[in-house]
Parts: C-alpha cells; structure tokens; sequence
C-alpha cells in the first residue's frame, strides 16, 4: 500500500512554544483519516503543514512520494486542496467562485461548465450557478468552498473543519458529498473535526492529537469505543 503522506520528525516551533512535534506519520492513498483533539491542540497546525501553509523547524515531509522542498511546493500544491472552517468567497456568482481554480488552469469555457455543473450537483447546489455569492446562507457558502476544490479533483483533501457551526441539512450534504468524491475519485481525505458522530460517519482511521503529539491512533471506531490512553479518555467524557 502506498503512502499519499509521510511526515519523519516534524517540529514545528514559535519563539516560545513548540505547536506541534510529530515522530512518524504515514497515510494511506486512498484512506480517510480524521484528526480529533481540543482546541489549540495541533490540527489546524498539521494540516497546514502538509498543505505547504506553515513553515516547520525541523524534519521532512513526504507528498506523493517526494520530498516537500521549496522548488516543487507549487506542483504538489496542484495535487492537493486545503479547506478552512470559514472560507472566503470572491465578488460575483456561484459559478465566478466554483470556476476560479478552471480558469488558472486554463480549461476551456465547455469543460468548465462541464465540470462546475457536475460538482455543485454532488453538493446539492444545483441552479446555484448563476446566485451572488452574497445572498448565500453560511451552510450554502461553505458548500460553495468545498466545491470549488473538488473541481479541481485533487488527490488528497485537507479539511479543517468544514461542517462547524453548520444546520444538520448543510452537515449532511457535505459530509456526503465528502464521502462520494472521495470513493469515486479514489481520493486521500484528512478532516479535523470536533464532531465525534461526524469522525465515526466519515472516518477510517483516528488520530488524536494533543498539546501537539500525536498520543494515540488506529481505526476510528476502535479509537472511540476503546481509548487506551489517559488524555484521550478525559477529552472524550467531555465531547
């Protein structure tokens, strides 16, 4: 089985606080993964860093098989989409938005139609193409974020809490739309979540995080039900 990332030894450091230190993490292609763990604990971090948004102090990051270096950040990043918990929209309509990343790469105007009508249908957002992104709701407007980076299909998504603060109905489209991309594509998923029915729903495979470590890992359901660790036996009788 091949690996879609592979971190050895990262420390990433402030002046005064180390915000994440990871041994050894390796993730299967084609795998879901779910990083749980409390605030300020690492995720947001880690995921940034396999994103090519955070800079690290020590230790090597594997994408794809090759070594993130400065020269070949730009290639890599065109293999991978990094979605925050609150993404920004750009002036204009549904289809402006969703289209962006198409038109940087130069698609045809056909194709682009193509490919934009087929990803908001996978998000429930079907007749979208021509609303202002300002008159969206916020569950609609994150659904909006998330399909103007499956359009790019990518090989390894990075979510950074994308449901939070989300209806049930909203939660639910995405989580779905997540799921399918994810399958048919034969996509690589990392999702940081504080939602533990959302872990289980979406994930294969757990990692919980905290004060930056990694303490504890493995299949999300054995991750859940049958904590080994102290930390992730308190953190969990209070989610």
């Amino acid at each position: 089985m091949t690996n879609t990332v592979i971190l050895q030894q990262v420390t990433v450091k402030t002046a005064n606080k180390t915000l994440l230190k990871i041994d050894n993490f390796q993730v299967n292609s084609g795998k879901r993964y779910v990083i749980i763990g409390p605030s300020g604990a690492g995720k947001s971090t880690l995921l940034k860093s396999i994103a090519t948004l955070q800079s690290y102090s020590s230790g090597e990051i594997f994408l794809f098989n090759e070594k993130m270096e400065k020269k070949n950040k730009r290639l890599l990043r065109k293999r991978m989409v990094y979605v925050a918990q609150q993404e920004v929209m750009f002036f204009g309509s549904v289809e402006d938005n969703v289209g962006l990343g198409l038109k940087f790469r130069k698609d045809s105007k056909d194709d682009r139609q193509l490919k934009i009508s087929n990803i908001l249908k996978l998000l429930g957002l079907e007749g979208y193409e021509k609303r202002n992104v300002e008159s969206l709701s916020g569950g609609e407007i994150q659904r909006v974020a998330l399909a103007r980076s499956l359009v790019l299909e990518p090989e390894l998504l990075l979510l950074d809490e994308p449901t939070a603060n989300l209806d049930p109905f909203n939660v639910q489209l995405i989580e779905r739309a997540i799921i399918k991309y994810c399958e048919e594509k034969g996509a690589t998923l990392i999702l940081a979540t504080h939602n533990m029915n959302q872990a289980r729903r979406i994930g294969q495979h757990g990692i919980f995080i905290e004060k930056g470590k990694m303490t504890e890992s493995g299949d999300i359901t054995d991750l859940l039900e049958n904590p080994k660790t102290k930390e992730l036996i308190d953190f969990l009788e209070w989610v």
